[in-house]
């Protein structure tokens, strides 16, 4: 098998291809055109299975999918598609939703990244709503005239729908006044309106009084079109009850009298919140995927420009025979060389930490720590920094000596990365205040407090989301990815700790991390501070290494 190792098949396998998937679901990576599978989750094969294909989904494998999904690949383009049958083993068909992402790499192969949701179960319970549906409406519809046989037609419709996992009822078309409704109708009205006890105290009054709807007006407007058109009428709602969101879609059917005059409404509602969360459940994860390409490809290109500049450079020097002349230049070269693979490497730890968090893999190892000392350490150690942009920065303790178990590695990060957010956003003449108190007993606070550009109230929820980078349009003297933030809530969350923010716009901004006071720590002994200053000294040049210093 011929290999391949461009770096945007290993950023796919790494991103795409981990062993969290999605429930009912499986992702893999395959090669335009001919289909050459390159990588797949943990669920492919059960996937390939349900798709009736005969294949070990080994590496190298050129798949050979149903027409149906085929024909999709084929198109070689980002799309998205519901509903797609194809038939399963043993003669069974399946339905699936295929979400396609294609990736370009310059002057090399194409990729798309194929995603498959198992919506069978889905898609057979509408085929059985529907045709429940159609035989209620041939009832309806069927025109007889004797009025014993209206009785038993009605008997039967009423024994129908009162089985039926929907919301139905129908009303007269002119007055809107309730004909009949089933035991689902009854029990959502009576919820929301206690003084309904018995049907009694609904039939012949106006449907839409029960009804929820945002512009009634509006629905009731689009109801006579659609009758006057003698269509029926979707109508989709969101709405919130005691706390929980919900989504229903209801369709209104206009029934035809003998003299073809439209004599009632028949509404049929279906509760699809479960369908609704998981389509944007899904749409989530593939933004998020989207991000991650978008953030991680600048932040990749840059620091690699960086590099590549320096080494065509320091090659022109050798051409030239002139390295003792530049020699200055040729140190500052590889400083930013240097630099930027410090960068490359906070990418990437970046990335790897923030996949361990959300998938539970990152545990503590804590001990005992006076954290005054700590703090005071890592101040001490980006003093130097901060006195190199004019920025000063003073750490102020409410004691002098505070027990806490806390991770050091992890806690020298989590302080770090605000430091560093801090410098990022402040200009020459500048302080960064760093204060610690006891909250309570229980509770110690540390903040860092910026005299910076701040940030808008509306966005302080959303910073500590992935990717977010609300000042990324008012100061080009930091990059990142917007993954700093979050780590570092995550971070203080493992500590069994809050962070949060507070700022104004144009005056600067505080963060403040809060955590627990005590004693306990996970493992017996700390390490030697000379050896702690040493991996601090490393961590520093990895946090700060997007400031342009």
């Amino acid at each position: 098998m011929e290999e391949l190792n461009t770096p945007l098949l290993e950023f796919l396998l790494r991103n795409y291809c981990g062993a969290d998937t999605i429930d009912n679901g499986s992702t893999a990576i395959v090669e335009y055109p001919d289909c050459r599978l390159w990588g797949h989750d943990s669920h492919f094969r059960n996937t390939l299975q349900l798709l009736g294909m005969e294949t070990d989904a080994s590496v190298g494998t050129c798949l050979e999918f149903p027409p149906e999904i085929a024909g999709l690949l084929e198109r070689g383009a980002s799309v998205h598609e519901t509903g797609l049958a194809a038939p399963g083993p043993e003669g069974t068909i399946t339905y699936w939703d295929v979400t396609l992402k294609r990736f370009l790499e310059q002057e090399g192969p194409e990729y798309l990244v194929v995603t498959f949701f198992d919506a069978t179960a889905r898609e057979e319970e509408r085929d059985r709503l529907i045709g429940e549906t159609r035989d209620m409406r041939s009832l309806l519809n069927s025109g007889r005239s004797e009025s014993d046989e209206e009785s038993r037609e009605f008997t039967a419709l009423q024994e129908s729908v009162d089985e039926i996992s929907l919301y139905y009822a129908s009303f007269d078309y002119k007055t809107k006044a309730i004909i009949f409704l089933n035991r689902f109708s009854f029990q959502a009205f009576s919820e929301e309106w206690p003084e309904i006890r018995t049907e009694a105290d609904v039939i012949g009054k106006n449907f839409f009084n029960y009804y929820r709807a945002e512009d009634l007006e509006t629905l009731l407007q689009d109801i006579d079109e659609a009758v006057a058109n003698g269509e029926s009428y979707l109508h989709k709602l969101e709405f919130t009850k005691d706390g929980v969101t919900y989504h229903t879609k209801t369709i209104f059917q206009p029934v035809m009298n003998g003299q073809g005059e439209v004599e009632k409404i028949i509404a049929l509602g279906i509760d699809i919140s479960d369908e609704e969360m998981a389509n944007r459940s899904m749409e989530k994860l593939l933004k998020d995927q989207e991000d991650l390409f978008i953030n991680t490809s600048h932040e990749l290109k840059t620091p690699l420009t960086v590099i590549m500049s320096g080494a065509q450079l320091l090659d022109l020097y050798v051409e030239k025979d002139c390295l003792n002349e530049v020699r200055e230049e040729i140190r500052d070269v590889n400083k930013r060389t240097v630099g930027n693979c410090y960068r490359l490497n906070r990418l990437i730890n970046n990335i790897l930490d923030i996949s361990k968090i959300e998938s539970g893999l990152s545990e503590l190892q804590t001990a005992d720590y006076n954290i005054v000392d700590m703090i005071d350490r890592i101040v001490d150690s980006v003093t130097e920094y901060t006195k190199s942009e004019g920025i000063r920065i003073v750490f102020d303790p409410e004691v002098e000596e505070l027990i806490l178990p806390v991770d050091i590695v992890k806690f020298d990060r989590m302080l770090l990365n605000l430091i560093s957010n801090a410098i990022k956003f402040s200009v020459p003449g500048e302080e960064i205040f760093i204060r610690l108190e006891r909250k309570n007993a229980q509770t110690v606070c540390i903040s860092v407090r910026d005299e910076g550009i701040g940030i808008d109230p509306d966005n302080l929820e959303s910073i500590f989301n992935k990717f977010v980078q609300v000042n990324r349009n008012l100061n080009r003297t930091a990059e990142g990815t917007g993954l700093g933030l979050p780590i570092a809530k995550s971070l203080a969350e493992l500590h069994g700790g809050t962070i949060r923010a507070e700022s104004t716009l144009g005056r600067g901004s505080t963060f403040t991390i809060e955590l627990p006071i005590g004693t306990g720590g996970t493992r017996s002994g700390q390490p030697p501070m000379s050896n702690r200053d040493m991996d601090r000294d490393q961590l520093i040049k990895y946090e700060f290494s997007d400031i342009y210093l």
